[in-house]
């Protein structure tokens, strides 16, 4: 009895539910602990026996726990199942039920289990499990790739995103050294901070580094990730997410670009600017030098070759402001071939002596309208790119141009080409050639089958964007191994909205008139004095705007017009004219400069300026601006 009686007490102290019954269900005992798990007393359950399980156990786990019960009496086997039983209080209770067959000398057969209260355990599996379903749900259908490998950098987990991100399948990648897709510079930068992540058991984040493509092209990668480690503190491996930047990249590379571009335009602004007021003190002294001496002495021709050397630098400044400018640039006419030569001559002295670079078949009169900065970039362009693609062989590179007609049969290959005459531009090479595969992506921004470092991907989409600007298409006949021909279509126009031709110096004389000249310039003051009163001026010139502005002051009757620099210390051009306006509101102000000739522009109309002058000012046409201000208001 004492054996009997200790195994009831430590029975009913447990936290656990025992319980015991026969085959037949006839004999069934339950501890009292049952009371603290599903809030039902001993008695209650005793008295109700099995019906009440049959009523208390969740519907969708009955079936199975009736039929382990009995099993269990047919095949003796001992088992343990988990089901759900409905609490007093209305909630469900899970248990984990771990049953044992007995059978006693008199082959009495009994079933005797141990009832556990696993709710909070459950609850926390589910909870792991939803948690493990969202990262799935999230990696798996991430355009990110999720990925985990081992403390050997062999990949155990990778996520679809591989696939979009670097083009392989996440079974292709499972199994492989997570540096085979990284190309050999760098390896040691992303080994330096995996390593330096592991060392400190901290997290990485941001690492930009490049991975290779399936198909051999570079992707930009910002990883972000920490180091595994084990209950023991023992290095696993490494797991974490990899994004694909290289559109940002790319985007960040086009505004450094910009940027840079932006840098340079004001440089050349500025570089220009001096370089017109060197500039327009040789025209200034050739012209008063020709006006000198006769024409048919020999050193009259020498004049005319500084003046047309002056005339070349002039329009070479005009290219320069035309690249810093944002505004849309002159159409000008020029002579194209003259323009190819000009292309052959600076390509010669940036290639090796391996490429050949010359001109054939180019017509008789090249004289075109176009923009003339503008369309040199985009023989510059095609050249650079021929000589990329000849590389270190001997080659050639040949430039020609012509004019053709096309007819309504060929405009009607595509809607974007219209029947008319046409200025057609050859730049062939006899390098590498073009793939069937790259050559429809070769006019895509950024897009370069060149190595890392030799190329930007903008060139070709540059002299497209130019083409297309001006109305004109590109086609190109390639093949692999035999070279390449670009042809440029550009439509012929037949008039002009430049200047119109300025007449000889002699047909605008001056009468006397007395004019107010200001540069900080000497040598440019010097002469413009000496130009002006070669042409009939009285005038007086002064390096200062303060100067000038006080002699305007002191007798304003004195003088008819003020010609004056943009850029001067103390008081700027656009000051000096303010305070002469003001002064004497119908005095007529010419301002020059050497920069953006739209910004001026717009500076001298709103100082009531009648006329404004890009430098270096060319002699004929400031006599025609002066001449012709003065005769209007007579």
């Amino acid at each position: 009895m004492k054996e009997i009686e200790r195994c009831k007490i430590l029975i009913e102290a447990m936290p656990a539910v025992a319980w015991i019954t026969n085959r037949d269900r006839s004999d069934y005992y339950i501890s009292p602990s049952v009371s603290s798990v599903l809030g039902y007393s001993q008695v209650e359950i005793l008295s109700q026996g099995e019906d009440f399980w049959k009523s208390h156990i969740h519907e969708a786990d009955l079936k199975k726990a009736i039929a382990a019960v009995n099993d269990l009496f047919v095949q003796k086997n001992a088992y343990a199942i988990h089901f759900r039983v409905r609490h007093r209080l209305g909630h469900w209770v899970w248990v984990r039920d771990k049953v044992v067959s007995y059978t006693t000398e008199k082959d009495d057969e009994f079933a005797i289990g141990m009832l556990f209260d696993v709710t909070e355990q459950r609850e926390a599996e589910n909870r792991l499990i939803e948690s493990q379903k969202r990262f799935f749900d999230l990696a798996e259908n991430s355009t990110d790739w999720f990925w985990e490998f081992d403390e050997n950098t062999v990949f155990t987990y990778s996520s679809p995103g591989v696939y979009r991100i670097l083009g392989y399948t996440p079974e292709e990648v499972i199994g492989k050294n997570a540096f085979d897709f990284i190309p050999s510079p760098e390896k040691e930068k992303v080994a330096r901070e995996f390593a330096e992540s592991k060392n400190v058991h901290a997290p990485f984040s941001n690492l930009e580094n490049i991975n290779r493509h399936k198909n051999g092209h570079m992707v930009s990668i910002e990883s972000s990730g920490s180091p595994i480690f084990d209950a023991e503190g023992r290095f696993r491996g490494y797991r974490g997410i990899d994004r694909d930047i290289t559109s940002r990249k790319q985007m960040e590379a086009q505004l450094l670009h910009a940027q840079k571009m932006d840098a340079m335009g004001i440089l050349a602004g500025g570089i220009a600017h001096d370089f017109n007021n060197i500039l327009a003190g040789i025209m200034g002294f050739a012209d008063l030098l020709e006006l000198s001496i006769s024409k048919e002495e020999h050193a009259f021709h020498y004049i005319t070759g500084i003046q047309k050397a002056s005339e070349r630098a002039r329009q070479l400044v005009q290219q320069i402001l035309t690249f810093g400018k944002k505004t849309e640039s002159t159409q000008t006419q020029v002579i194209v071939e003259d323009m190819i030569d000009e292309t052959i001559s600076f390509m010669r002295a940036t290639l090796p002596a391996t490429i050949h670079i010359n001109k054939e078949n180019c017509v008789d009169d090249s004289t075109f309208v176009t923009d003339s900065a503008k369309l040199q970039q985009v023989l510059i362009n095609l050249c650079t790119n021929a000589a990329h693609a000849i590389g270190k062989s001997h080659g050639r590179i040949t430039l020609s141009v012509d004019f053709v007609s096309l007819d309504e049969k060929k405009s009607a290959l595509s809607s974007d080409i219209r029947t008319g005459m046409y200025l057609k531009l050859t730049v062939a090479d006899t390098g590498c050639g073009i793939s069937e595969v790259v050559l429809p992506k070769i006019f895509d921004p950024y897009f370069s089958t060149k190595e890392k470092g030799k190329g930007t991907g903008l060139g070709l989409s540059v002299v497209h964007g130019i083409v297309t600007q001006q109305n004109g298409f590109i086609t190109v006949d390639s093949e692999e191994g035999k070279g390449t021909q670009f042809h440029i279509y550009l439509p012929k126009k037949t008039e002009i909205s430049s200047r119109e031709s300025i007449e000889d110096i002699e047909e605008f004389p001056g009468s006397g008139e007395h004019i107010l000249f200001v540069d900080d310039e000497p040598l440019l003051t010097q002469v413009q004095q000496l130009s002006l009163e070669a042409m009939g001026y009285r005038v007086t010139a002064t390096t200062s705007s303060v100067d000038a502005l006080n002699r305007f002051k002191q007798q304003p009757q004195l003088f008819d017009m003020l010609i004056a620099d943009y850029t001067m210390p103390n008081l700027t051009g656009e000051e000096l004219a303010d305070a002469v306006v003001s002064i004497q509101p119908d005095t007529p102000v010419i301002i020059c400069s050497g920069y953006c000739e739209s910004v001026f522009e717009r500076v001298v109309q709103k100082n009531g300026a009648r006329s404004y002058l890009m430098k270096p000012v060319e002699r004929n046409v400031l006599a025609k601006t002066i001449y012709e201000y003065f005769h209007k208001n007579k």
